[in-house]
């Protein structure tokens, strides 16, 4: 392989990894830290990284949204706030690696509360639970 042919190998990756997640992310939304697969923030850039987080403002709180390093969401939120700790308060849904609704319903202060649906790899839903302070009920 020719210097210059390796000089646009490289350029080419570069550029696919920094068009990929453009492609899932809009034009406001902020990556604000990297994680590995066991959810450990690294701050180190040689480290293995599996999920990205991404922040947008909204009147009161925030949309969370993580994603797989291939650029594919992995969970939005509705947040009260998401630094020091991830406070969730309003709707969740979480994804799997395909891009398919796994499950989704609402949190308040990180505790699931009403109706959660949950949904098989395929997209078909697989159940519904119900969260209340003290109980949770199988629906279906």
């Amino acid at each position: 392989m020719t210097c210059l042919s390796m000089k646009l190998f490289f350029l080419s990756l570069c550029m696919v990894a920094v068009v990929i997640p453009a492609w899932t992310q809009s034009a406001d939304e902020e990556i604000v830290a990297f994680f590995n697969e066991k959810w450990e923030q690294v701050y180190d850039s040689s480290a293995a990284i599996s999920f990205y987080r991404t922040v947008v403002p909204k009147e009161t709180g925030y949309i969370v949204r993580d994603y797989y390093v291939s650029g594919v969401k992995q969970m939005e939120a509705e947040c009260s706030q998401y630094k020091p700790k991830l406070v969730m308060d309003g709707k969740v849904s979480y994804y799997y690696d395909n891009g398919v609704l796994k499950k989704e319903g609402t949190y308040e202060q990180n505790h699931e509360r009403g109706v959660f649906s949950s949904f098989y790899q395929t997209g078909a839903k697989k159940e519904e639970m119900e969260y209340s302070k003290a109980l949770m009920i199988l629906l279906s």
